[in-house]
């Protein structure tokens, strides 16, 4: 149960990490 609820943690994280990555490039366009 742990490992599930780190995993989905982990993805969200990665799922941010990407948006604001993609923030700043269009900033930057």
């Amino acid at each position: 149960m742990e490992t599930i609820v780190r995993y989905s943690l982990e993805k969200s994280r990665n799922i941010i990490f990407m948006g604001k990555k993609a923030r700043v490039h269009y900033d930057f366009n």
